[in-house]
């Protein structure tokens, strides 16, 4: 395993492929609580609807997403180096 503290050497679409990733994570985390709030609602009132509706569009910004993540996998070059292992566009520090 190599030290993912490390700078990699990588280029911009290996960066959009790990910004992809973790929006994605992020997404998928904020469904995952959307629905669950959804869930402690009663069932067919003003308020469940509405969650409703913002679960399905947040299902739909995943599916945009990994849409996303998957084009940009298709262009990156070939790597040695895992997704983790890139920095995100956001750590600019090192």
């Amino acid at each position: 395993m190599r030290d993912a503290t490390l700078p990699c050497m990588s280029d911009e679409r290996h960066r959009k492929v790990r910004d992809d990733s973790d929006e994605l994570l992020t997404a998928l985390d904020r469904l995952k609580n959307m629905e669950r709030a959804k869930r402690d609602t009663d069932i067919s009132t003003p308020p469940f609807h509405d969650l409703a509706e913002e679960v399905e569009q947040q299902a739909r910004h995943v599916f945009d997403v990994a849409a996303a993540e998957t084009v940009h996998g298709e262009v990156a070059p070939t790597t040695d180096v895992s997704t983790n292992e890139v920095r995100p566009t956001a750590d600019r520090s090192h």
